[in-house]
């Protein structure tokens, strides 16, 4: 038997406002509920994983570290630092298979000091794998 997954990303997109040089691990603003939603269906235990797709740009050549932004199920003092490959998300491993189960995740903010104004991107990628 192969394994068998479905992912549904119920955010579509996710952000920080208000944020200043220097500003230190902030939580997600939007969402509003602070925390990005995902629906699994799964035939084993499963892994949601996560990366970023580089260091977030302004467009003007000025970025902030991938490895400023962190990740854990709920709690900061667990986190760990995005990279550009997939690793797991901690507090969402080895999960029960089962049908349309939601979960979410985390993320925390540091913005480095100085760092210019302007809107800074990034593509986070997420995925489920076998446990």
């Amino acid at each position: 038997m192969n394994f068998y997954s479905e992912l549904t990303v119920n955010d579509a997109s996710h952000g920080w406002s208000g944020l200043n040089p220097g500003d230190t691990n902030v939580a997600l603003t939007s969402p509003a509920d602070g925390d990005i939603d995902v629906t699994v269906t799964a035939n084993a235990a499963f892994n949601i994983q996560v990366k970023g797709s580089g260091d977030l740009s302004d467009g003007n050549g000025h970025t902030i570290p991938l490895s400023n932004i962190k990740v854990h199920k709920d709690t900061l003092a667990s986190a760990t630092s995005l990279t550009t490959s997939y690793q797991n998300v901690g507090g969402l491993t080895n999960l029960a298979a089962g049908e349309n189960q939601a979960y979410s995740f985390m993320l925390w903010i540091t913005v480095p000091n100085p760092c210019p104004d302007g809107t800074y991107t990034y593509t986070l990628y997420i995925q489920v794998v076998e446990a």
